[in-house]
């Protein structure tokens, strides 16, 4: 199988070729929609108006289900949210 870098940036970083030989290049700049779905049962336009900074509401989530990713309102991967650092981020755990 070959593999082609994931970042050109960053040499050494290898991942495998799944564009099937295809040039993506001239799609690369398209934007698109990216969103995480992320159920708030019991949300009101009221909880909406409220929203202020350091705000929590209970998702009824589990925290170890994994939450649907969405391109385009198509269903991509299962995600689980990380903490790096300071910062929240979002693992792809399974290809849709």
């Amino acid at each position: 199988m070959s593999t082609t870098p994931a970042n050109p940036e960053k040499p050494g970083i290898d991942a495998p070729d799944t564009t099937g030989g295809l040039d993506w290049k001239p799609a690369l700049p398209l934007s698109c929609r990216l969103t995480l779905d992320l159920p708030l049962p019991h949300f009101t336009v009221g909880d909406l108006l409220r929203l202020s900074e350091q705000k929590i509401f209970d998702t009824g989530w589990g925290q170890s289900k994994d939450l649907p990713l969405r391109v385009n309102g198509t269903l991509l991967a299962w995600t689980e949210f990380e903490l790096l650092g300071e910062r929240l981020a979002v693992r792809i755990t399974e290809i849709a």
